[in-house]
């Protein structure tokens, strides 16, 4: 197996992946079809990729050091099916936001649990645990929001870009990964 540090997909225009060059900031306006759309890898023991995830597989990485050259913030979107669910997990060094646009989800955050209906924000500080469901009817749009890179690189590293063929993950790629990403999964 390779190792997974560098993403499928060749940076925008202007930016260099080097990880001490100055990042070219630029303002984007990314249309609803556009961002690069990536696609799970099946984890270590499942037979393809959403199985544990709730049989969800796309997610679109929107903003990021790539595309707008933000070398803090980064944003994405994953549509949530009904009955899919992002496993308890927390992120080392990044708060994240997410955003439920429309539906419900059921979250727990930290010491909190409650649900999230259409239009709820849920605010997840570095370090806290977190896992989301999707309880309500209808696919959710999720929304999410970081202010610093780390879980960007766990994304790329466990998926491929959307169309490609995705391998399954073995355990040594799974957790080189995750530490990759600054992410632990319970």
């Amino acid at each position: 197996m390779t190792a997974c540090a560098h993403p499928t997909t060749p940076p925008a225009p202007g930016i260099s992946q080097e990880p001490n060059a100055r990042l070219s900031e630029r303002p984007l306006i990314v249309k609803p079809a556009q961002g690069e759309m990536r696609e799970w890898r099946p984890l270590p023991g499942q037979a393809s990729a959403g199985t544990g995830w709730g049989n969800f597989n796309l997610f679109t990485i929107k903003i990021d050091r790539q595309h707008g050259g933000s070398p803090d913030a980064w944003f994405g979107t994953e549509d949530m099916p009904p009955g899919a669910e992002i496993p308890l997990h927390r992120h080392l060094h990044e708060d994240e936001v997410l955003y439920i646009p429309s539906g419900i989800a059921h979250a727990h955050v930290g010491a909190l649990e409650g649900d999230a209906p259409g239009g709820s924000l849920i605010f997840v500080p570095r370090n806290t645990w977190v896992s989301i469901k999707n309880v309500g009817k209808t696919t959710i749009r999720l929304l999410f929001a970081f202010n610093a890179p780390g879980f960007d690189r766990y994304m790329r590293c466990e998926s491929v870009t959307a169309g490609h063929k995705a391998l399954p993950l073995d355990t040594q790629e799974d957790a080189r990964c995750t530490k990759l990403g600054d992410v632990q999964y319970r």
